[in-house]
């Protein structure tokens, strides 16, 4: 169910430094309000206040992402730009909505096995957020979450990773450690899509995680160590994950991110979180894997553990940590 509704709208006051849960914040995070507004009646009017007043980036981006994935089957975000149409987050939330809807289209099958029905569908939907992204750039120049949105746009539109690589050059600027857009580029640059394994490592790579606000960056290590062995058979990621390398690689994100001592947590660290979670329990480090759950408590986002056991192996990871 939406990812378990972005794992509760990825708790908004989680709290690092007492390992909280915080299942009594629950309710309280913007996210979270503005998802009620919306499935409750139909209402973009708590996405509306909430973004038009924050300044939290991360905040802001879990709030898009809560929105645009959730009103897939109504029309209250394209009230919300008729309504307003000189309010850019409308235009924002609506370009994400339609990448969303048009990766439905698309479907999860590999590229040769797409029907012309779902080529067609995934066009059409990209080049409507194209339209709505250009009208939020119009009103909203220097909002990274446009920029960062367009990434997935140009994924599916089968554009050269170079247009990809400036419009993430913009939105670093604009917010250096914006979690969207380093995960977008991601996605665009690895070898399944326009790019290699060696982009992609060099893209993870390339952020200094010690930096202040950067500690939810370390989730791109585990995520391109995880695209690494997606096409491989079993044996093959068996020993892939065997890799003394590998774990040391992680081992040292996860420590320089989530695990160091001056790590501020925000809105979107359940789900970053989530993703190192589920690399370490591939590689079977159960001390920072504790460390990890300990976190987390039973936030699971099953998006990071999707092709390594689902929520079933976050379950066995965290009763295996504590042993």
């Amino acid at each position: 169910m939406l990812d378990r509704l972005l794992v509760r709208a990825a708790v908004a006051a989680f709290d690092r430094a007492s390992k909280s849960t915080v299942a009594d914040a629950f309710g309280h995070a913007p996210s979270m309000d503005a998802l009620i507004d919306l499935q409750k009646r139909g209402s973009y009017e708590a996405a509306r206040q909430y973004l038009g007043s924050a300044t939290d980036s991360a905040g802001r981006q879990l709030c898009i992402e809560v929105v645009a994935r959730s009103v897939r089957d109504n029309d209250a975000v394209v009230r919300w730009t008729q309504d307003h149409p000189r309010d850019a987050n409308a235009y924002v939330v609506a370009g994400v909505q339609e990448t969303v809807i048009a990766w439905d289209k698309r479907s999860g099958v590999r590229a040769k096995y797409l029907s012309q029905k779902q080529i067609h569908g995934l066009a059409r939907h990209l080049h409507i957020a194209d339209e709505l992204f250009d009208r939020a750039l119009e009103l909203a120049p220097n909002d990274p979450n446009i920029h960062a949105g367009r990434i997935i746009a140009d994924m599916g539109l089968n554009r050269p990773v170079e247009i990809s690589m400036e419009r993430f050059r913009i939105a670093r600027e604009l917010d250096p450690t914006h979690w969207r857009a380093h995960r977008n580029l991601l996605m665009t640059s690895c070898e399944k899509w326009h790019g290699s394994h060696q982009l992609m490592f060099d893209i993870a790579r390339s952020v200094d995680l010690a930096a202040p606000g950067a500690g939810n960056l370390a989730s791109l290590i585990a995520e391109a160590h995880s695209e690494c062995t997606l096409m491989d058979g079993e044996s093959v990621t068996r020993a892939y994950w065997q890799s003394p390398e590998v774990a040391r690689e992680l081992g040292g994100a996860f420590d320089a991110g989530p695990g160091a001592p001056a790590f501020q947590a925000d809105p979107l660290t359940p789900i970053a979180l989530n993703y190192l979670a589920s690399a370490l329990w591939m590689v079977r480090d159960r001390e920072r894997l504790r460390q990890a759950h300990e976190m987390l408590g039973k936030q699971c986002s099953e998006r990071a553990w999707l092709y390594n056991g689902g929520r079933k192996s976050f379950d066995e990871s965290r009763k295996w940590s504590r042993k």
